[in-house]
């Protein structure tokens, strides 16, 4: 088995990873923008699900970051609605609710990872990275 240098593998792909960040919440995309990289990530903020999806039609991300709680609609609502496109960035759902059931619907419907807001300090970089590193694997 090889293992992976993740940071080996970013530097060697100078472009930096395109990550559309769907949140409503302004100090909550800054702290997101402040967690990530700017070296390794290029932050795209929308603050709603309409933003988004001008968005997704116009440009492919490596990955989204996907705020649970918009004013237009929901995490669970929204990946149903991505999920029928043909080429789905993987997502990443950002709450902060500590509900299981969610996390568990939020997974069977297509998102790579559930992150609690309070825990985004411990593991949102490195769960992003993760995805970015399997996308570019493929």
């Amino acid at each position: 088995m090889i293992a992976l240098n993740e940071d080996r593998l970013f530097k060697h792909n100078q472009q930096a990873a395109k990550v559309l960040l769907i949140e409503d919440n302004a100090g909550d995309a800054g702290l997101v923008r402040a967690i990530l990289d700017p070296k390794q990530f290029e932050v795209e903020w929308c603050n709603t699900a309409t933003e988004a999806r001008q968005a997704l039609a116009h440009q492919l991300y490596d990955v989204v970051l996907l705020d649970h709680g918009l004013p237009d609609t929901n995490a669970l609502s929204f990946l149903s609605e991505i999920k029928t496109r043909e080429y789905m960035s993987p997502v990443i759902v950002l709450t902060g609710h500590d509900d299981e059931a969610l996390a568990i619907s939020a997974m069977k419907s297509g998102a790579q990872n559930y992150i609690l807001k309070d825990e985004i300090f411990d593991y949102l970089q490195p769960a992003v990275e993760e995805v970015v590193v399997g996308q570019r694997l493929h």
